[in-house]
């Protein structure tokens, strides 16, 4: 859970990463139309929030991700920094298998119509797992990701879960700073590994 990178989206136009299988956090071009509408969402957005210090939560919308929402949500991962994977497990089609697996969630934060925020979730039967949390730069530390951990820990108590658990990049300081403050705590003794299958990413 890297922390965005803070270039404001209105000095670029629609990035996205390149589909050749590698992460990236660079941004390229995409579709004109689509760009022309996050440029001018994001303008908006940015207008409605001018002093005001904090999203209430009668300000966003949780809802759950729908693939009609796929290309605005790589959009967001890419400006935000986080490593995307196009022919991987971030793929279009395999985004679309794991929606239909009870244990995946996946929340998005609208705010007037427009995605500010990704949360996806997913739970192993005794733990729920907070992935790809996400934010837009202009639109942080105003409570977006509390209110979207929130969300997301209704849910795993409503399926019976009592531990939540997130893993951290450990350059990531300011996502540190807000799970500690929500009341996750570090656990200096456990060290992550992971295998891959051959076609796994």
């Amino acid at each position: 859970m890297g922390e965005c990178e803070t270039t404001s989206l209105l000095e670029r136009v629609a990035p996205v990463c390149p589909a050749n299988g590698a992460d990236y956090s660079a941004p390229t071009l995409i579709g004109r139309n689509l760009a022309s509408f996050i440029k001018s969402g994001v303008h908006h957005l940015l207008e409605e929030m001018k002093g005001t210090s904090e999203f209430s939560k009668q300000d966003l919308a949780m809802r759950d991700f729908q693939m009609e929402d796929y290309d605005q949500v790589i959009e967001m991962w890419c400006t935000c920094g986080l490593p995307f994977r196009p022919n991987g497990r971030d793929s279009r089609e395999r985004i679309n298998e794991e929606l239909g697996r009870p244990t995946a969630l996946f929340l998005v934060a609208e705010f007037q119509g427009e995605i500010v925020g990704t949360l996806f979730g997913t739970t192993d039967g005794r733990k729920g797992w907070i992935n790809r949390l996400a934010v837009r730069p202009e639109l942080r530390r105003k409570g977006v990701a509390k209110m979207m951990i929130e969300s997301m820990e209704a849910r795993f108590e409503a399926l019976g879960l009592e531990v939540f658990s997130c893993l951290i990049e450990d350059h990531s300081d300011s996502s540190m700073r807000l799970f500690e403050k929500i009341g996750y705590k570090d656990d200096p003794g456990v060290r992550y590994y992971s295998k891959r299958s051959k076609d796994g990413s």
